[in-house]
């Protein structure tokens, strides 16, 4: 499970998903691109440090009436089916938009210079870019450092938070993503006259990650259902009724290159195991072996071009499936003697193959299934006989922690088809932008999915900072913290601030697309919280660089707070409501 995590649930340009090879002396990797060299560490930051001590006090007790300066220079208890009443179809409902609190009053902005300034300085001597980078810092008592955090960014994976922070107040944290089973047709003598048909309400988590070996687990108790009914066989086919979200499940702005890759899995009302089908390798005979999990008829494999090898340095293979096509290609060299390998690769129809799984499955089962698969609708006397279902809360870890993409699309559309929209890329683009303005108040938000994979989706420093904020005085924000990634822990932030005093305290959601990275999060001091988001891209962008910098420079402010002794507040004192340090972290569930 940690392995298909790690490799199914990190940015896309972290795992390639293309080839294998092995690593002289043993020891199995993926092939990754090379980051530069580790810059080197500035002279200025301990300057900066000694000053923002000196200059700290006066910062922390400035008059709480003062008005806000801004320095910026111009971004899942078991999932048992439930057998329930029949159910009434999804209604739309007007969405209300609450609005994320103001910021409270902020020091003067000469009180920040010298920190901000020594920041960008280190940001030259480590040879990156000013005009690739935007940056923004709110300190505990609402003081602001930012850099170009009013520009327009790529934010790749960043957009998740403000994915999660509109279905969770569209939607709420207990609404319910279901799938169901309808018996549309008459029984008799163990012969269903008619059909099964399958409704989707775009639930992403169906029978996927949490079932890593078993992707048609939750479809299970469905055929022990039919069983109990005492159906042999079933005349009619499968119907899949997909009508909940309009439009197509992938964006033509999405790598054309890259759409047989788990990170471009198309999203549509009804998915299963994350709409991916696991081609399973194994040389245990000496002979390459080839598998698919789930089992379906729809898929063919060409495989001939797979041989066995004896040399680990040999062992390099690809697997892949062209736009459109349900064939399968794998080709290269295979080690003799290894166990298993699995590859993930995107169903080009989403509702064709969840239907194809499960008709392989009631055929596996003694359950003769004649008819087509087929999508349409039910009749008015079919008879609900079964439901999955998950809550919008049990996916925030899958997309927050693990960044899976499918998770993003999913719910964004599920959130505009339930706020009136229809469900389409395009509608759910707009309901996010007019989410951004009204409930977050920034700036315009360009989002063509969900998901932040098209390079064509913007944001800027202040909104992402200003989404953060409205999730700590909202109602659910113990369930968007509790979801984020914890640096040096877990998520995509597992192998990030190791050496940094902010391992195991801050929290974040990391973006990563070519030539783009970003981390936007916060974490808590003795002073009240810290929350930021910081992006960077363009032309000559350095990302490793850029990476160890705002590593460098947050640990920087972290430091710079905690040698403050704390004022005595004149009023409440200025808490977190999204978390309660790192005692609260490690009782937070990890997928």
């Amino acid at each position: 499970q940690a392995a298909r995590d790690a490799s199914r649930g990190t940015d896309p340009a972290a795992a390639s998903g293309v080839h294998e090879c092995v690593r002289p002396g043993g020891g199995f990797r993926a092939r990754f691109a090379t980051r530069a060299a580790a810059a080197r560490r500035s002279a200025l930051l301990p300057i900066a440090l000694l000053g923002l001590v000196l200059v700290l006090p006066l910062l922390l007790a400035a008059d709480p009436r003062a008005p806000e300066a801004v320095a910026f220079d111009d971004r899942d208890a078991a999932r048992a089916p439930a057998v329930a009443d029949p159910a009434r179809e999804p209604k739309s409902r007007t969405p209300v938009y609450p609005v994320a609190p103001p910021l409270p009053a902020a020091s003067q902005r000469s009180s920040l210079a010298p920190l901000l300034e020594a920041a960008l300085a280190d940001a030259k001597v480590r040879g990156i870019p000013l005009d690739t980078i935007a940056a923004r810092v709110v300190l505990p008592d609402g003081s602001v450092l930012g850099h170009r955090d009013r520009a327009p960014m790529i934010p790749a994976s960043t957009l998740k938070i403000v994915t999660a922070a509109a279905a969770l107040d569209l939607l709420g944290a207990d609404h319910t993503l279901a799938t169901e089973l309808w018996i549309d047709g008459v029984v008799r003598d163990g012969v269903l006259d008619g059909s099964l048909v399958v409704v989707g309400h775009g639930d992403p988590a169906t029978s996927s990650r949490a079932f890593p070996d078993d992707p048609v687990a939750e479809l299970r108790p469905w055929v022990e259902t039919l069983r109990a009914r005492g159906i042999t066989r079933i005349t009619g086919g499968i119907v899949g009724d997909d009508r909940f979200l309009a439009g197509e499940g992938r964006r033509t702005e999405w790598p054309s290159d890259q759409l047989d890759r788990w990170y471009c899995a198309p999203s549509g009302a009804l998915n299963l195991n994350d709409n991916c089908v696991d081609v399973v390798l194994s040389s245990l005979g000496g002979t390459p072996q080839i598998a698919l999990r789930p089992a379906t008829a729809l898929f063919e494999i060409e495989g001939s071009g797979l041989v066995a090898t004896t040399r680990e340095k040999e062992h390099v293979f690809h697997v892949g499936r062209a736009p459109g096509s349900w064939q399968i290609s794998v080709r290269g060299k295979f080690l003799a003697g290894l166990r298993e390998r699995v590859a993930w690769i995107t169903v080009p129809d989403p509702t064709r193959a969840f239907l194809g799984a499960f008709e392989a499955l009631l055929e596996e089962s003694g359950i003769t299934v004649d008819g087509t698969l087929r999508t349409g609708v039910r009749s008015v006397g079919a008879e609900r006989v079964a439901r999955i279902e998950h809550s919008v809360a049990s996916t925030l870890p899958v997309l927050l922690k693990n960044s899976q993409n499918l998770y993003g699309d999913a719910l964004l559309r599920v959130t505009d088809r339930t706020a009136g929209g229809d469900g389409s890329f395009e509608s759910a683009g707009r309901t996010l932008a007019r989410y951004g303005t009204r409930s977050i108040g920034g700036a315009s938000i360009t989002a063509l999915d969900g998901s932040g994979l098209a390079r064509e989706n913007r944001i800027d420093c202040e909104t992402l900072v200003q989404v953060l904020r409205r999730a700590d005085a909202a109602p659910w924000s113990q369930t968007f913290w509790d979801a984020m990634p914890i640096a040096a822990v877990d998520g995509t932030l597992s192998k990030r601030f190791r050496r940094s005093p902010l391992a195991g305290r801050l929290r974040g959601k990391t973006g990563t697309l070519r030539g783009v990275t970003g981390l936007v999060g916060g974490w808590d001091t003795t002073h009240g919280p810290v929350r930021f988001a910081a992006l960077a891209g363009g032309t000559g962008v350095k990302i490793g660089p850029f990476k160890r910098w705002l590593e460098s420079w947050l640990g920087e402010i972290d430091a710079a707070l905690a040698a403050v002794e704390r004022p005595t507040p004149a009023g409440p004192a200025n808490g977190s409501a999204a978390q309660d340090g790192a005692d609260a972290q490690e009782r937070s569930e990890r997928r």
